[in-house]
């Protein structure tokens, strides 16, 4: 296998674990199960280490004037540190690893592809010959391309002749410069070996031939019938003579004077440029052509893919430019990670800011101020470069067997590999220094150096807190580290990290001061989601990265990347259909964390969780009943109070209540409490009754039935006597017989309906008309 790297993916999953309170976090409000507290934490560097100082800003154009150890200055010397915000960014990543949260990227970055050998992938190769060329500028509605159609081309001679020197040649020919460096490759390397770009612009030319596209060759002549500005484009390779198909790029381009019209170009479009070329050294000379253009300026030479008569498809600084994606990364994610409404653990924890919404974090960290270090003494020079993204055989996902596919996938087809991390290395012994122009400089620390600091938290849930300790400690597993700083590739930053809670403050008089205990309620929580969360790929590839100490080289060093086919191992891995297999099938040891949930401690301290929810149950369940017993109470006594002078619906009362005496203490006393007033109610109007005679009780019993005094109040009393219903009649009867029962049968029965003594005193309560209906039933 060609393929190597000193990084490898943790693959990403399809599933998303968010959990079901992600909309109800507050920093006010805490959760029945909240601790806040401080994770006491110490760094050990296991291998020289090397944060660069952000303290200074001496010269920002020279990345190399300081390059000590991130510092303090002190009366006593150099206070060394680690920024807090490098220790969450490592944190924070292993958690949303550990805990299938997002994968997290700019949405708005669309990878480019450059592959011309294979046009499936670059299908600017079919469509070369339709190219046009113009000049991106800065207009009132944004961007737009002055479109200049075909372009003619010149060669490196001719532009010698004109300019009067050998400068191309002194330049670019192999057998004078031999090799190119990789700064003399670019456009901006040939406008420098011109002393005025200005020579370049609005020159005449004529026509010498064509070449095989069918595009005019032209040459440098002051009668010439063709005007133009000639462009420079990056040069991959010295040319060598005699000029054959092989010989490498001879030839620049001339954009012909004459404009053919605007295309428009939008902001997304712009960005997408932007993206790909903000990197480059190209990308200062465009800034500067951009804001020329405002004042006048030709603005930016570019190479485009008309689409339409107005529009733009994409554009580029080279004829065979970089073409991007027509999906970004974000885009080719799985679903889950694109949902914008819900939110995973490490958002939830650490916070996040949106478009849509944003929440602020409920963990700080500190930063940890070394307690031991010594430089290691030496300054160290190396190339800390990595390949694109854009190189697809690394950074998208393949299908295949052994690390061979049948057919690449880009980011239109497959999804990311997955979250970029580096193998832990041995040791630094191996690293060789070099001297080339993109190397970074660099004074570490030396190994054994220690850093203590503060991880402070509020309001976490206990799973929430678990998730964080689990993600200092790789979730309590002795062989795991982290890396810190830079040079990680050759084993610089490997770091253990040692904690020790202590729970300050929770919505409980008590909670677990055991990070075990909160760890294993994170498994627990995990597994809840994920079957056999632990023996995941996912994990057991974070595990393993963190775990196995490999060597420098081998297949964890990076490819080479020289002039030609041959000898570049990017181009031979893709000429053998290779891409890069995952940490657990290169790794010589398969590394997973042990089950906290099956300790004794935790099952334990679960026993205790369990007995203190049981007690709390039980007490909600006890304010329960007795609000239960409360209502009841109450309902009952306003029956009775309501109940007026009916003694037979008191005494369906009492029975009913009768009925339902339990064992239950409380309830048994309130049903009885309740059966006592029934009692002396029924008394007091037992006594009324014998005191006032039928009459009285009569009108009482009448009066104050609130329904039928309701009726009556109504209009009841002039209700014509075909309008009483049976109700109204069955009513008034019920109501006399019962007013001649209570008066315990002391006076006659007197049922007459125009003379007697009852009659007339029930006309004057309801009328006539009733009284009679009422008599003439109770007379039968």
């Amino acid at each position: 296998m060609i393929i190597k790297s000193p990084f490898n993916f943790i693959q990403v999953s399809d599933r998303v674990v968010s959990p079901d309170w992600d909309d109800k976090i507050s920093q006010d409000v805490p959760f029945s199960d909240g601790v806040s507290g401080i994770i006491k934490l110490t760094i050990t560097a296991e291998s020289p280490i090397y944060i660069k100082n952000g303290q200074q800003h001496k010269d920002k154009d020279n990345k190399n004037t300081d390059y000590s150890f991130s510092h303090l200055g002190t009366a006593k010397g150099n206070l060394y540190f680690i920024p807090g915000t490098s220790i969450k960014g490592e944190v924070r990543n292993v958690m949303e690893i550990m805990s299938y949260g997002k994968m997290c990227v700019d949405e708005r970055a669309p990878f480019a592809r450059r592959d011309l050998n294979n046009e499936d992938i670059y299908p600017l190769l079919k469509k070369k010959r339709q190219e046009h060329c113009g000049w991106l500028r800065l207009s009132d509605d944004g961007y737009e391309i002055e479109d200049c159609g075909r372009f003619w081309r010149i060669s490196h001679d001719e532009i010698d002749r004109f300019l009067g020197s050998p400068v191309m040649r002194r330049n670019f020919s192999k057998a004078i410069v031999g090799t190119l460096k990789d700064e003399q490759k670019t456009a901006a390397f040939k406008y420098r070996c011109i002393e005025d770009e200005s020579l370049l612009e609005g020159r005449t030319f004529e026509e010498i031939g064509k070449n095989k596209e069918g595009d005019k060759l032209v040459k440098y002549s002051t009668g010439g019938d063709l005007r133009g500005t000639i462009v420079f484009t990056g040069q991959p390779s010295s040319w060598k003579e005699p000029r054959g198909p092989k010989a490498g790029k001879y030839y620049e381009f001339v954009f012909p004077e004459k404009v053919r019209g605007t295309r428009s170009i939008s902001e997304e479009d712009f960005e997408h440029f932007a993206f790909i070329y903000r990197d480059s050294e190209e990308w200062g000379r465009i800034k500067r052509l951009l804001d020329a253009s405002e004042q006048g300026g030709r603005g930016v030479p570019v190479f485009f893919l008309p689409k339409g008569s107005d529009g733009v498809e994409h554009f580029g600084m080279a004829y065979l430019y970089k073409m991007p994606y027509d999906h970004s990364v974000f885009e080719s994610l799985p679903k889950e990670h694109q949902a914008k409404d819900k939110h995973d653990l490490a958002e939830c924890i650490f916070g996040y800011t949106s478009k849509e919404d944003s929440l602020k974090g409920r963990v700080q960290f500190g930063h940890a101020f070394a307690t031991e270090a010594k430089p290691l003494g030496k300054r160290i020079r190396l190339v800390l470069g990595s390949p694109k993204a854009s190189y697809y055989p690394l950074y998208v996902k393949q299908d295949g067997k052994k690390g061979i596919t049948k057919s690449y996938k880009t980011y239109d087809q497959g999804t990311p590999s997955g979250w970029k991390r580096y193998y832990v290395r041995r040791d630094t012994n191996s690293v060789k220094c070099t001297e080339s122009a993109v190397d970074t400089f660099m004074e570490p620390l030396d190994k054994g150096a220690t850093f203590q600091g503060n991880v402070v938290f509020h309001n976490l849930r206990h799973v929430e807190l678990g998730a964080l300790l689990s993600a200092l400690t790789f979730h309590a597993t002795p062989k795991c580290r982290h890396q810190l700083g830079m040079a990680k590739p050759y084993g610089f930053g490997k770091c253990r990290y040692d904690i020790a809670l202590k729970i300050i403050a929770s919505h409980e008089d008590k909670q677990p001061n055991s990070e075990n205990y909160y760890m294993a309620r994170f498994e627990d929580f995990m597994s809840q989601h994920i079957n056999q969360w632990i023996q995941q790929p996912q994990i057991k590839d974070l595990f393993g990265m963190a775990g196995n100490n490999v060597s420098n080289g081998g297949p964890f060093d990076y490819m080479t990347m020289t002039n030609g086919s041959k000898t570049n191992e990017f181009i031979k891995a893709k000429d053998n259909n290779e891409y890069l297999q995952s940490p657990t099938v290169l790794l010589p040891q398969i590394i997973t964390p042990e089950s906290l949930c099956n300790t004794p401690e935790y099952k334990a301290e679960q026993d205790i969780i369990k007995k203190r929810e049981k007690e709390r149950q039980a007490e909600i369940e006890r304010r329960r009943k007795q609000q239960e017993l409360r209502n009841f109470k109450e309902e009952k006594e306003q029956i009775i109070d309501q109940a007026g002078t009916d003694k037979g619906f008191l005494n369906n009362l009492k029975a009913e209540l009768s009925n339902m005496l339990t064992d239950d203490v409380e309830m048994q006393a309130i049903i009885k409490d309740l059966i006592e007033k029934i009692g002396r109610k029924a008394n007091d109007i037992e006594q009324s009754h014998k005191t006032e005679g039928f009459q009285g009780a009569f009108k009482t019993e009448i009066k104050d039935y609130k329904m039928f005094e309701t009726r009556v109040k109504a209009g009841l009393r002039n209700t014509p006597l075909a309008q009483l219903t049976k109700e109204d009649i069955d009513f008034g009867t019920a109501k006399l017989q019962e007013a001649y029962d209570n008066d315990n049968k002391k006076l006659p029965k007197n049922w007459e309906v125009t003379t007697g003594s009852y009659f007339k005193k029930c006309v004057k309560i309801v009328g006539n008309n009733i009284a009679t209906k009422w008599f003439k039933k109770l007379k039968k």
